[in-house]
Formats: structure tokens, sequence, C-alpha cells
């Protein structure tokens, strides 16, 4: 098969399209099995009565050691005062442990946090570093953000699959500047970033400057003063979407970027359950939960039961265009101001037609997606 892949364009295509669609066939069945037994779940939990469990311990644990303490007065009433010691230890114990693990939790939770190992995470910083302010803006085809945290200032954007991340170090002696229509350009000794489209062009520069001056010159500029491109996510072959791929759909105005991407507000439906959806969407900002009517008998559908919820950067709607059928979920926006690029799959499956190459990388990135969703899909099931 891999020879053949790699002699016969029209192969390839045909190859990739047919394990996508077997794929998000795979996932359709997987997902509506899932929302059956979170539902069954739901059911089974809902006719028993919850209370809630004390400071020392969850309402089982006490119920639990009641009765051994009852057992215990039956048939060892000497040994009474020593139970009810070792009984008040472990409710002691087990209010410590929850206590701990709700502190653990919290911290892990906090906002700040996340967003702040997220930020690290997407750029590959050290654990220390955080963000002290960011903005929306663009760097060429790409929108993303230019953060601006303790010892440097970065860039991080992505479309599908192609990632853009620049590094500017404050101790790489940064010159910034403003330039016409609300950019800004950065100079280092060896490269000039430019970074359109600011709100707050004047604002964006005061503060890098102010930082610039106080940073303490921890990050190396031999280390981190780059431009990091992931032309890809998903490498390995030549039957890989590349960033030139990317951009391409970007120029030709098939993938919206920038003013082009819809805001959505919390609540509102961008896909819903039973509709033919005819595009390929990619989270820019914010989240949206999966929400699926599980089946009864009948043909009725059962209450809404939600099934995931994708972050920044997530791709949906693939499976309803790959299969041409309704769409499978609904995918309702779970914060405001959700930024959300998509890809008009007439525009798309026309492009497709005219280069068999680029549909043999997108059908295989489309199967990759596909088959890390199907993997968790079935890891929760």
């Amino acid at each position: 098969i891999q020879r053949r892949l790699e002699s016969n364009r029209g192969f390839a295509t045909r190859f990739f399209n047919f394990v996508s669609r077997s794929l998000a066939r795979r996932l359709v069945k997987s997902s509506a099995h899932k929302a059956s037994l979170i539902r069954e779940r739901t059911m089974s939990t809902e006719v028993i009565p919850r209370t809630r469990g004390t400071s020392f311990g969850s309402t089982n644990d006490m119920s639990r050691l009641q009765l051994r303490l009852d057992s215990f007065r039956e048939n060892a009433l000497d040994d009474l005062p020593r139970i009810e010691t070792m009984a008040a230890d472990e409710f002691m114990l087990s209010s410590r442990s929850s206590h701990s693990f709700q502190q653990s939790e919290s911290e892990s939770n906090d906002p700040k946090e996340r967003r702040n190992r997220k930020f690290r995470r997407k750029l590959g910083l050290p654990s220390l570093e955080e963000i002290v302010d960011d903005y929306v803006c663009h760097f060429g085809n790409y929108r993303g953000r230019l953060y601006l945290s303790v010892n440097c200032c970065c860039f991080y954007a992505r479309i599908f699959a192609a990632k853009k991340r620049i590094i500017l170090p404050y101790s790489a002696q940064l010159i910034v500047r403003p330039v016409k229509d609300n950019s800004l350009v950065i100079e280092t000794p060896s490269k000039t970033c430019r970074f359109d489209g600011f709100k707050l062009r004047n604002l964006v520069i005061e503060k890098l400057e102010s930082l610039n001056k106080m940073s303490s010159g921890l990050l190396a500029p031999e280390v981190l003063s780059r431009s990091v491109t992931d032309p890809d996510a998903l490498k390995g072959t030549q039957h890989t979407m590349t960033a030139k791929d990317w951009e391409n759909l970007v120029s030709k105005g098939i993938i919206t970027l920038g003013e082009g991407a819809t805001t959505f507000m919390k609540g509102d439906v961008v896909i819903r359950e039973g509709e033919l959806c005819r595009k390929i969407f990619q989270l820019a900002e914010g989240s949206v939960r999966v929400v699926k009517e599980p089946a009864r008998e009948g043909g009725s559908r059962g209450p809404a039961v939600k099934l995931a919820t994708l972050g920044e950067d997530e791709v949906f709607g693939e499976v309803s265009v790959l299969l041409g059928t309704p769409s499978s979920a609904s995918i309702i926006v779970d914060e405001d101001n959700t930024q959300i690029f998509h890809i008009p799959s007439d525009l798309l499956k026309e492009e497709l037609k005219r280069d068999v190459d680029l549909a043999a990388r997108f059908y295989n990135y489309l199967a990759v997606i596909l088959s890390r969703r199907l993997q968790r899909t079935n890891a929760l099931v």
C-alpha cells in the first residue's frame, strides 16, 4: 500500500478518503453508544437520593463505619471505646484527605494558572514564565495573539494543523516602532517581524517597551530569539498537509480568517443535530460542548446529554461533510465572544478536485483527527 501511495496520486486520494470516511462512520456509532451509556448512568443515579456529606467524610463512609460500630456493640461491648476511637481517627483522616484533594484541585483549576500552563505548553517556554498581557493581531495570513510575558514577547497562531510560533526575548535587544494601519514592527539583530490589526497599538508599544527595559534577561537570545514554524502538526509522510497548503487555502478565501471569523455568544448553536452541516470548523478562541439526544425504542429521542467539551484549536463538523449526512450531534457555545474559523465544503471540494495531491494530504489530515477522536471516545465508553 505504501508503494502505491507514493507512486499513484489518484490511489492516494481515494485511499485516504476511504479511511477518513470509515473512521467517521465508526465515530458516529461510538458517540451514539457513549450517549446511550451516559443517559443510562444518569437515569440509574437519579432514583438514588443524594445527601451532602459532613465535614468528617462522605455519607457512604459514615454509613459504612456506623454499621461496623453497631456490629461491634452487639458482639464486643468491652472493645467499644477502642473501636470508637479508631472510627473517629478514620473520619478525621478522611476529612484531611478530602480537604487536601479539594485544595490541590482548586489550585489546578485556577484560571490564571491554567492560562499560563497553556501558554507555556504552546510555546515551549520555561515553567516559571507567566503572561503579563496579550493582544489579538495578525502576522501575515496568521490570526493569533501577541503575548507579553515576563521575559519575552511571543506570537502564537494556528490555522487548522499549521502553527506559527515566534519567540522574541527582551534580552535580544528588541526595537519596537509603530507603522501605519494600527501595526507595529519588532526588530532584533537577526530579524524583523511585523504585526497588524491592533485595536490599541500605542498601549501595546508602551507595555512592550516597559517590559523590555525591566527584563532580567533570563532567557538567552541564542536560545529563544527564533521563529518556530510547525508547518504541520501531523508529520511523517509526504501525504501531510504543509503550512503552504493551509496558507493557499486562506489566500484563496476557502478558509476565513481575521474579520471573516464568526463570533458566537454563550448558548449559541453552531451545529444542530439532525441538520446537514456544510462547513468544517476550527475554534480560534473560546470553547463549545458536544451534545447528543440518545435514540430510544420506537424512534423517539431522549433528553440531551453532554459528550465532550472542545477547546481552542479543536476541529469539528468534518464528519457530516465527509459522509454527506445530517450532523450526529449538536455543538453549543460555552463562552461569550467565541471565535470560529470555517471551511465551506463546496469551495473545499472544488479545490480538492483541482489538486489531487492536496486532496490526498487533506483526507490524511482528517483521518488522523478522526482516529485520535475515536480513540478518546472509546476510552471513555
